[in-house]
């Protein structure tokens, strides 16, 4: 409904105005935006992780408790283990970014909501006025960093489109199922550390590195998974700076000191409160600094710790790895895997830098990481298709699938969660969009992102992905536990989702070594 409303309200918006009339391209901004808040409320209305559930709860407590904390510890103790702050309790495992974040909201909780975050006595709080506070500090947050850096994004890559079609566009990507579920009904803040991103990516297809540079560090600085991107932003600037950038060996020391004082400004400014021991006052910034990455960076947590669409754990149902070697000698071997992996991207980016071949890089690069690395979780997919999404004019079929195979592969999550209606639902709208999206392209310009023969079969490869999903919601729906095998119905949709995730790192890899970065790449 929501999605013929859009359609319905953008010819509202447009009729009788020009195609490039600001008028109706702000209208149609705002409706947009109000109906990607209806979706989010939506979402909002049902259960989130750990509902009803002693004593730990879930993600959602997490949250509340950080800004719990936030409010109540100072800085420096917020990651180490004191009288208020057991770490054992859902302490925080966030860069401080993400602290200060749940400072800010605190602070507001604290004005409109004090219950939320007193010392000790909220744990667990589930009130319906608690509960709706923390829904909608998710929805503003998204409208504070997420909806804002995906206009960016559609207003420079789609800059000579039309308005129409930039706003649907838009919506699709704002309204990605997974992100949707994951935010909204499971609890999370995954569209700041999202946002920051892709703000991040579109300064840089605008030329502004030194923006992208301050805003990917910022991102990193919410949460650490968005080092997923840090191989390829590195290669391509640094391939900037070194070989594309003009002038001497001067003027290229001087670009690559530039980026290099910026990022390092911004990761100082980011770490600062945590540069003095909180116990003793002194100056200690490696104590401090090494407390916060030793929360950040759980490795004693081991390769990984639920079922996720990755190498490891499918691999794990012939290889038991956690059984044959220790944890410390599985860590390296995944690092060296993953940076095996990484290594075919920056090895193209630097040498044959593109903003195509940018885009790409940060798909498999992300993709090695979700594949090959340490400790993985399963909403860490929404890493790689953030990038991909990116693609979604010049191909909308099979960046649809990928978005519904992601949100796919966390299906077993969403169902612990109670959200499998919601996902349904979006699942539904999502091929609905993209389709809309995809009947606009075929009837005006269009730009390649896969080969002709495999345009052609891509109908036919979505409508068999498709049944495929279906047939494995079914057996999982169906079919009974196996006493011996309590765990096949979900191994059968993570194992089947890597398959598809390692298919599609290996394309991105293939597409981007096939970018001429001579020619002008979109």
């Amino acid at each position: 409904c929501g999605c013929g409303l859009m359609k319905q309200s953008f010819d509202i918006a447009f009729r009788g105005l020009s195609p490039w009339s600001r008028g109706g391209w702000w209208s149609a901004v705002w409706l947009c935006v109000l109906l990607s808040v209806l979706f989010r409320v939506c979402v909002g209305t049902l259960p989130y992780s750990g509902f009803s559930q002693p004593p730990r709860y879930g993600d959602y407590e997490a949250q509340r408790h950080w800004m719990e904390l936030a409010v109540n510890v100072p800085a420096a103790d917020w990651y180490r283990n004191s009288t208020h702050n057991d770490l054992e309790y859902w302490g925080p495992d966030y860069p401080p970014l993400t602290m200060m974040h749940s400072w800010a909201i605190g602070k507001v909780a604290q004005w409109v909501e004090p219950d939320l975050v007193e010392l000790h006595t909220s744990r667990g709080l589930e009130t319906e006025s608690s509960k709706l506070f923390m829904r909608w500090s998710v929805i503003v947050s998204d409208l504070i960093f997420w909806m804002p850096a995906v206009l960016y994004f559609v207003c420079t890559f789609f800059e000579h489109k039309s308005p129409q079609y930039q706003m649907s566009v838009f919506f699709a990507i704002v309204n990605n199922p997974g992100l949707l579920l994951i935010d909204h009904g499971h609890f999370q803040f995954n569209g700041v550390s999202l946002g920051l991103a892709l703000g991040a990516l579109t300064a840089i297809l605008n030329d502004r590195h030194l923006l992208g540079s301050v805003l990917f560090v910022l991102s990193v600085c919410f949460k650490q998974m968005a080092l997923y991107y840090a191989p390829a932003f590195f290669f391509y600037l640094l391939s900037h700076a070194v070989l594309r950038h003009p002038g001497g060996l001067v003027a290229k020391a001087r670009r690559l000191a530039e980026i290099g004082g910026v990022v390092l400004l911004t990761f100082f400014v980011c770490f600062a409160p945590f540069l003095r021991d909180g116990e003793t006052g002194a100056f200690a910034p490696v104590t401090g600094v090494s407390r916060v990455l030793h929360r950040v960076f759980p490795v004693a947590r081991g390769l990984f710790e639920d079922k996720v669409a990755n190498f490891w754990c499918t691999s794990n149902l012939i290889i038991k790895w956690r059984k044959i070697w220790s944890n410390a000698l599985l860590f390296k071997m995944s690092t060296g895997l993953t940076l095996l992996a990484l290594a075919p991207s920056c090895m193209h980016l630097l040498l044959r830098p593109s903003k195509r071949a940018f885009r790409l890089a940060l798909c498999s690069c992300a993709f090695s990481f979700f594949l090959f690395s340490f400790q993985v979780h399963e909403k860490t997919i929404l890493l790689p298709l953030l990038p991909s999404l990116t693609f979604v004019g010049a191909q909308p079929q099979p960046i649809a699938l990928l978005s519904a195979v992601a949100t796919f592969s966390m299906y077993p999550l969403l169902l612990r969660d109670g959200l499998v209606h919601a996902y349904v639902v979006l699942q539904l709208s999502q091929f609905w969009m993209f389709a809309s999206l995809a009947s606009d392209a075929q009837r005006g310009a269009r730009i390649s992102f896969c080969g002709g023969a495999l345009r052609a079969r891509m109908s036919t490869l979505v409508s068999l992905s498709v049944l495929g999903m279906f047939a494995m919601h079914a057996f999982h729906a169906l079919t009974p536990a196996f006493p011996r095998l309590p765990h096949l119905q979900t191994v059968v949709i993570t194992s089947s989702s890597a398959v598809f995730f390692g298919i599609a790192w290996l394309v991105t890899i293939m597409l981007q070594w096939s970018t001429d970065s001579k020619r002008k790449q979109t």
